[in-house]
C-alpha cells in the first residue's frame, strides 16, 4: 500500500536537483527560460511586466517579474548615481542639494509592480478559499463510509489542488500540512488499479524524457549563467512529476544527471574566472587610488595647480568607469576610499575659488568706488584741479588686483568711459587748434612710414637704442587730431613689436627695455587697460614664483646630513636663488607700472 501512494504522488528514491552540484551557488537566481532581461532598457523592462500583468494567473509569473524589478532597480541606481556625479561636476564636487527626479520610466514601473502586487495579494488570497474548500471537501469524503463513491472525487480534488496557484506564506505551511495528512489517509485506504498506475508510469515517462531532452540542450547553450539558472527549473519539474517504471527510473535519472554535470562544471569554471577577473580589477581600481594620494600630496596652493589636479581625477574616474565589477566584499569599500580621496580634491578646488572670489570681490568693491568718483567728477569745468584728482584716481586704480573676468572688461569700460569724457572736455575747452593738430599728424605718419621702410639694426642693443630714438622723436610733437587717433595705436603696436625682439641675458637692459615699452603703452589711447592687464600678469608669476620657493625651501628640511643629499640641497638652494632672482625682476617691473 505504502509503495502504491509513493509511487502515484511521484514520491520515489530518485535524487532531486537538491542533491547535485546545480544547487551549490545558492546566490544564483534563475531567470525566465525565454526572456533574457539584461540587454533590456528600463522602458523596455516596464513594458516586459505590463505584458506579464495581461496573464490570467500572475503567480505563475511571479519569479520572472520580481526580478525585471530587481534589473530595472539596478539600471535606476546606475542612472541616479551618473546624475549624482553630473551634478557633482557642476557644482565643484558637491552633491549638497542634490534631489534625484523621477522619469516616466519609473512612474509607469510603480503602477505596474504596484498593480501587480495587489494582484499576487489577491490572487493568492483567492487561491487559500480555493485550498480550504478543497481540505473541506477531502475532509468530508474520508468521513463517508463507501470508499468506491470518492475515490474518483478524491483524485479529482487533488489534482485540483496541484492545479492552483500559491497561497500567502503564512497560511502555506497549515494548509499543505492538512492535504498531506488527508491524502495519506486517502492512499491507506484506496489500493489503486494497476493498470491507471501503469498508465501515469508512462505518462512520467514521457514527461521526464522530454526534461533530459531540454538539459541536454541546455549543455550546448554557450549562455553559461543562464543555462545553470534554467536547469534549477527543469530540476523543479522533475521533483513534481511521479514515478517512472522500475526498470526505467534508474537509466532515466543517469540521463537527466549527466546533462546536469555538465552544466554545473561549466558554472563552476565560469565562477572562478569570475573571481579571477574581479580580482584583476580590484587591483587595477587600487592602483587608481593611489594615483589619487599621489595627486593629494601635491601642492595645490595656485590656480593651474588645482585645474590640473581636477583634470587628473577626472581622467582617473573615466578609467575606474571603464573597470569591471570587483569582489562583492570589497566594492563599497573601494568605491568609497576613491569617491572620498576624489571629493578632497574637488574640496581643495572649492575652498581655492572661494579665497579668490573673496579677494575678487574685495577688489571689485573698491574699483567701483573709483569709478563713481570718477563718474561724480567727470561733468566738472574745474580743469586743473579736477585733472589732479582724475590722475590721482588712475594711479589708484592701478594699485587694485584683479576681478572676476566676466565683470573686468564692463567695469573698465565704465571707468575709462568717465576718464574719456572729462579729457575730451577738457580737451575741447582748451581750443587747441586743428591745423596744429593736422600738422602733427603729417609729422607723425612720416616718421611711422620711415620706421616702416628703415632696414633696422640686427643688434639688440643697438635696435633698442634706434627704436628709442623713434620713440623720442614721436613723443616731442604735439597732439594728433581725435579722429585720426588710430595712428598712435598703430605706432605703439609696431614699437612693441620691435621691442619684443631686444632680448637681452643682461637683466638691468630687459628692464630698461621694460620700462620703455611701458612708456611707450602709456601713450596709446588703450594703454592703461593694457598695461593693467600686463601688470595683473606680473602679479600672477609672481604668486607662482613665491609659492615655488615656499616649496622649495621646505623640502630642504626634509634632507638629512649625507654627501648625497648635499648635492640635492645645493641643487635646490641654486633654484631658489634663480626663483628669488626672478621674483625681485618681477617686483622692479611692478614698481615701473605702479610709478607711472
Amino acid at each position: 500500500m505504502e509503495n502504491t501512494k509513493q509511487e502515484l504522488l511521484g514520491q520515489t528514491n530518485e535524487p532531486t536537483a537538491a542533491n547535485t552540484p546545480a544547487t551549490s551557488t545558492d546566490n544564483v537566481v534563475a531567470t525566465s527560460a525565454t526572456t533574457d532581461i539584461s540587454s533590456l532598457s528600463r522602458a523596455e523592462l516596464v513594458k516586459l511586466i505590463s505584458s506579464k500583468l495581461k496573464a490570467e494567473k500572475i503567480a505563475t509569473s511571479a519569479k520572472n517579474i520580481d526580478e525585471i524589478k530587481r534589473q530595472f532597480d539596478t539600471l535606476t541606481e546606475q542612472i541616479v548615481a551618473e546624475k549624482k556625479e553630473a551634478y557633482a561636476a557642476q557644482h565643484e564636487g558637491s552633491t549638497e542639494g542634490f534631489v534625484p527626479d523621477s522619469d516616466e520610466a519609473d512612474i509607469d514601473m510603480q503602477t505596474a509592480y504596484s498593480e501587480y502586487k495587489k494582484r499576487l495579494s489577491a490572487e493568492q488570497n483567492s487561491n487559500s478559499k480555493q485550498k480550504n474548500a478543497i481540505v473541506a471537501q477531502m475532509e468530508e469524503l474520508l468521513n463517508g463510509t463507501d470508499v468506491s463513491q470518492y475515490n474518483q472525487k478524491f483524485r479529482e480534488l487533488i489534482a485540483e489542488w496541484k492545479q492552483i496557484g500559491p497561497v500567502p506564506a503564512a497560511e502555506a505551511h497549515d494548509l499543505n500540512s492538512k492535504e498531506k495528512i488527508l491524502v495519506d489517509k486517502f492512499f491507506e485506504n484506496v489500493k489503486l488499479n494497476y493498470d491507471m498506475r501503469e498508465l501515469d508510469q508512462k505518462r512520467n515517462l514521457e514527461a521526464k524524457e522530454k526534461l533530459c531532452e531540454q538539459a541536454e540542450e541546455l549543455s550546448q547553450s554557450t549562455s553559461v549563467p543562464k543555462s545553470f539558472n534554467q536547469i534549477q527549473n527543469l530540476h523543479v519539474q522533475w521533483k513534481q512529476i511521479g514515478p517512472v517504471p522500475r526498470d526505467k527510473k534508474d537509466e532515466l535519472w543517469e540521463r537527466f544527471k549527466a546533462a546536469t554535470n555538465i552544466i554545473n562544471e561549466r558554472f563552476h569554471k565560469y565562477i572562478d574566472e569570475s573571481k579571477d577577473r574581479e580580482k584583476s580589477n580590484y587591483e587595477a581600481k587600487l592602483a587608481l587610488i593611489a594615483q589619487v594620494e599621489e595627486i593629494l600630496k601635491d601642492d595645490l596652493s595656485t590656480r593651474k595647480a588645482i585645474d590640473e589636479a581636477i583634470k587628473k581625477v577626472e581622467e582617473l574616474q573615466q578609467k575606474w568607469r571603464s573597470i569591471g565589477i570587483v569582489p562583492k566584499a570589497v566594492n563599497n569599500e573601494v568605491y568609497s576610499t576613491f569617491r572620498k580621496q576624489c571629493d578632497q580634491i574637488y574640496n581643495k578646488r572649492r575652498d581655492f575659488y572661494k579665497e579668490q572670489n573673496s579677494e575678487y570681490k574685495a577688489n571689485l568693491e573698491r574699483k567701483r568706488q573709483l569709478i563713481e568718483k570718477a563718474e561724480a567728477l567727470k561733468d566738472s569745468t574745474d580743469w586743473k584741479g579736477t585733472f589732479d584728482k582724475f590722475v590721482a584716481i588712475q594711479k589708484e586704480w592701478k594699485t587694485i588686483g584683479p576681478v572676476s573676468h566676466k565683470v573686468s572688461n564692463a567695469i573698465w569700460e565704465r571707468f575709462k568711459t568717465a576718464c574719456d569724457y572729462f579729457f575730451e572736455q577738457r580737451e575741447k575747452a582748451f581750443g587747441q587748434e586743428d591745423t596744429e593738430r593736422e600738422n602733427n599728424y603729417a609729422e607723425k605718419f612720416k616718421i611711422l612710414e620711415e620706421l616702416k621702410s628703415t632696414e633696422l639694426p640686427t643688434d639688440s642693443d643697438e635696435l633698442f637704442k634706434t627704436l628709442q630714438s623713434y620713440q623720442h622723436r614721436w613723443s616731442q610733437i604735439g597732439a594728433l587730431p581725435s579722429k585720426k587717433y588710430e595712428i598712435q595705436q598703430e605706432f605703439t603696436a609696431l614699437v612693441n613689436k620691435l621691442y619684443d625682439k631686444c632680448v637681452s641675458d643682461d637683466a638691468s637692459k630687459n628692464l630698461q627695455r621694460f620700462k620703455a615699452k611701458i612708456e611707450l603703452l602709456n601713450t596709446s589711447a588703450d594703454g592703461k587697460q593694457k598695461i593693467e592687464q600686463e601688470r595683473n600678469k606680473l602679479i600672477s608669476k609672481l604668486k607662482q614664483f613665491e609659492a615655488d620657493a615656499n616649496t622649495l625651501s621646505n623640502n630642504i628640511g626634509f634632507f638629512s646630513k649625507s654627501k648625497k643629499s648635499d648635492k640635492l640641497v645645493a641643487d635646490i638652494e641654486n633654484k631658489i636663488k634663480t626663483v628669488k632672482r626672478n621674483i625681485e625682476q618681477i617686483n622692479e617691473k611692478l614698481d615701473i607700472i605702479d610709478a607711472l
